[in-house]
């Protein structure tokens, strides 16, 4: 008889232990579907605001940096954010309005604003 009231009371601890732990588990799942869709949801908005900034508004950051003296291709891409095909479309661009001039050092490529 105390085997049995004794085995009730574990299986009855074990069940409340399993049920809390079903709980804990759910409100995890939740909370990682919630962080999913905020980050898709932001992730989103990101793409939505990169496709805003009009070649216009690239073309000033481009001088703006050529000015502040970062000058190599590479360090313009990754400073601005852009693909290197738009990059290069906005440089010649720029070269073509005779605003900013291509300097080669060896095999290396500068850019400098022309003096106005």
């Amino acid at each position: 008889m105390l085997n049995d009231k004794a085995d009730k009371q574990a299986l009855d601890l074990l069940s409340q232990v399993l049920e809390t732990e079903r709980k804990i588990v759910d409100s995890l799942e939740q909370k990682v579907k919630e962080i999913k869709l905020k980050f898709e949801t932001l992730e989103l908005s990101t793409e939505v605001q990169k496709v805003q900034v009009d070649d216009f508004e690239l073309e000033e950051r481009l001088v703006k940096l050529i000015s502040q003296g970062h000058n190599s291709p590479t360090e313009l891409i990754r400073m601005l954010g852009i693909s290197a095909d738009k990059h290069y479309q906005i440089i010649n661009r720029l070269i073509t309005e005779r605003r900013i001039k291509k300097i080669r050092k060896g095999r290396k490529v500068y850019y400098i604003l022309t003096e106005e």
